[in-house]
């Protein structure tokens, strides 16, 4: 029997078959590698056509899903505050990411790129909240993806950062996360319809829009210019967000898109790892 060394080639030449059989077999070898082949491939030097790279993904997806899931567990309780438990936040993150990506590309990983980030940061002297956010959002650095806003992989931050481009959740994650490198006092703001981030001043709470160029907008003045506004969304912009409900509003964007795009399966997974964070909160009760 062939090694995995010598069998991932020979499989690779098999992509563009289109005969069944051999498509199941391709398939059922392919899941003894796991989710991502991105390091073997690049070992190998293969260069692969865009349609092959895509049969590809489509084929590892299954294990992404797979490793995800045995990956994935209830997060202690030190996500139940706003400033808890940072790597493991990012570890939840991490698993994220690893399950988007196409398992094809080589790309460093996420807690890589947000290193690089911070260290960027530190040289340019940037020590406060609205120099940092400015520095990334009104710079141009990373934008706004209003181009391709429903796509799952906005929800991969490895892929925001790579691209330059996300949502407002995944560059709100991304300055906090840079930011609590740097002990610079950025939390999320889970405000309804449009994350946010929170900081706070000697003038009292304010929040920064890191999809509109990282404006900022003093709470007291959001509330004072908009006296009916809901009770959720004034307690959203009263304290910064819980850790675990950053992640829950990743998953519920991922439920969305998946709802939109028909990935039943992918759906299906969010939901279980949406009740596994359900759970912390009924541990309280």
């Amino acid at each position: 029997m062939r090694d995995n060394a010598t069998t991932l080639p020979y499989l690779l030449r098999l992509l563009d078959d289109e005969q069944p059989d051999v498509r199941r077999e391709v398939s059922a070898q392919l899941a003894n590698f796991g989710g991502d082949l991105s390091d073997q491939i690049a070992g190998l030097g293969v260069d692969l056509s865009r349609e092959d790279r895509e049969i590809l993904s489509t084929l590892l997806l299954p294990a992404r899903r797979a490793a995800l899931r045995e990956a994935w567990f209830t997060p202690s309780r030190a996500l139940l505050q706003p400033d808890g438990d940072w790597e493991l936040f990012e570890a939840f993150l991490r698993m994220i990411s690893d399950y988007l990506h196409d398992g094809v590309s080589l790309r460093p990983s996420l807690s890589d790129m947000l290193d690089e980030l911070a260290e960027e940061s530190t040289d340019l002297e940037l020590n406060d909240p609205i120099p940092l956010a400015s520095w990334l959002f009104e710079s141009g650095k990373l934008k706004p993806n209003k181009e391709d806003y429903y796509n799952p992989r906005n929800s991969d931050l490895a892929a925001v950062l790579e691209n330059g481009a996300g949502n407002p959740l995944s560059l709100s994650l991304i300055l906090t996360l840079v930011a609590q490198r740097r002990k610079i006092p950025i939390y999320g703001c889970n405000y309804p319809g449009h994350f946010l981030c929170w900081t706070d001043t000697s003038s009292g709470p304010l929040v920064i829009d890191p999809y509109n160029k990282a404006r900022t907008l003093a709470v007291k003045q959001i509330i004072a210019n908009n006296p009916g506004i809901s009770a959720t969304s004034r307690e959203a912009l009263a304290t910064p967000a819980r850790q675990v409900d950053m992640l829950r509003r990743v998953l519920s964007n991922l439920a969305h898109a998946f709802t939109k795009n028909g990935s039943e399966e992918d759906l299906a997974l969010v939901t279980e790892l949406t009740d596994s964070l359900d759970e912390l909160d009924i541990s309280l009760v």
